[in-house]
């Protein structure tokens, strides 16, 4: 189960959370947003051969409602599909419809994936509301990160974590990574100790960025 707000509006203007006509919250039985189109551009070189520059993506989203919850709100999800401008926001940790960050979330506009998309009860029970960025998100940038040994390691980053940042460890400097783990926080605790390495990514509606620089925890005195 995952929250997940649905809003439109007439205008290009986001109505409030108080505005229940317009903004409503619903509780989906599953979320499916990993699906996503890369958009690019081939750019003709001087040896006649292309070079690819990718602009970013469009993330798609198949929300599944629960049926008690589309049939009380049918007429406020045919709204929804014909409105002029749509937003949803997916606040919970592990999704990607999120432009803020978990603390502070903000809705993301979007549009329908398919343009036929049906009303229909039973229809939006077996194949989900579906839904596409308005937009082109682009792939998040690397962290910054520090890290403090004591008993453990706590490793902290900045705001640009985005939704949430993912911990990597090796043994060595430059050595192979291996994946320790995620957080919608501030900070990530690691029992690996002080003799470890690490490098960290942020999450975003763009994806995942490139790994942070390396760093070394310092210990404490």
């Amino acid at each position: 189960m995952a929250t997940l707000i649905l809003a439109f509006n007439t205008s290009n203007s986001i109505p409030t959370a108080g505005d229940p006509l317009h903004n409503r919250s619903f509780t989906a039985t599953h979320i499916d947003d990993l699906e996503i189109v890369e958009q690019s551009v081939d750019y003709p070189m001087l040896n006649q051969s292309k070079e690819k520059s990718v602009l970013g993506i469009y993330r798609n989203a198949k929300l599944f409602l629960r049926p008690s919850d589309i049939q009380n709100n049918l007429d406020f999800i045919y709204a929804f599909i014909n409105s002029a401008y749509r937003w949803i926001l997916t606040p919970d940790s592990g999704n990607y419809f999120n432009l803020g960050t978990i603390d502070s979330p903000v809705a993301v506009p979007v549009q329908m994936l398919n343009k036929e998309q049906s009303c229909n009860v039973i229809e939006l029970i077996t194949n989900g509301l579906q839904v596409m960025t308005k937009d082109i998100y682009q792939r998040p940038t690397a962290p910054t990160g520090s890290g403090l040994v004591s008993a453990t390691t706590v490793i902290s980053i900045d705001t640009n974590r985005l939704l949430k940042f993912r911990v990597y460890r090796s043994n060595s400097s430059g050595g192979i990574l291996s994946y320790m783990g995620e957080s919608a926080g501030v900070s990530f605790t690691d029992s690996g100790g002080a003799s470890n390495y690490y490098k960290i990514t942020t999450i975003g509606i763009g994806g995942e960025s490139e790994y942070s620089a390396e760093f070394y925890p310092i210990v404490a005195l």
